[in-house]
């Protein structure tokens, strides 16, 4: 794994087997069946789409959100992607990390030599990996749900070849955490394709 200079810190990602169980899973969104279409209409990111559901799709409003959305994409009506964040009708895959990795840092993923994605992770390794990037639920598509972790995971899967490297911080605070990964994204961010820029 390449290093990294800060100041005076040389920044060096061990490197994490990653074990893929499936690849090139599409609609996952049509699995969120514990909320109605009337129930996601009354959530705030949906609350704009009422007019135009009750205008045309009334008689869906009892049907689960996930059905509701099947039968928009089967029918080819777009409508249905504005329920859905900007990566969360993108084609993804199911991995775990295979390391027992219960420290804290950042974490990198990288496609050859170039490192493609910074992060950080303030609870544990496994945790953020298998849960956050690894499996990408119905909910994670959704408006309300987690954008960044369909973008990643998405770009994973188109990928293939990606490996994951790890900066262990076990004995610093979140903030230094957070501290130390903004001083690199804004050192070397422009770098990393995957990362959103943040100004």
């Amino acid at each position: 794994m390449s290093d990294l200079i800060i100041t005076d810190l040389r920044i060096r990602f061990i490197p994490v087997s990653i074990q893929y169980f499936q690849r090139d899973i599409v609609s996952v969104f049509f699995d969120k069946d514990n909320l109605t279409l009337n129930q996601i209409l009354e959530k705030k990111n949906y609350l704009k789409l009422r007019p135009r559901v009750e205008s045309k799709y009334k008689k869906y409003l009892s049907v689960p959100i996930g059905k509701f959305l099947k039968v928009l994409k089967e029918e080819k009506d777009l409508f249905y992607l504005n329920f859905l964040n900007k990566n969360g009708d993108k084609s993804f895959c199911q991995f775990t990390i295979e390391d027992h990795l219960i420290d804290k840092g950042l974490y990198c993923f990288k496609t050859g030599d170039d490192i493609n994605y910074i992060g950080r992770c303030t609870d544990n390794f496994q945790k953020r990996i298998n849960n956050g990037y690894g499996v990408i639920s119905a909910t994670n598509c959704f408006l309300h749900g987690q954008s960044t972790n369909c973008h990643i995971n998405s770009l994973i899967n188109i990928s293939k070849k990606v490996k994951l490297g790890v900066y262990i911080m076990s004995e610093k605070t979140t903030t230094e955490i957070k501290t130390l990964e903004k001083e690199i994204l804004n050192k070397y961010g422009k770098n990393f394709s995957w990362n959103v820029q943040k100004s």
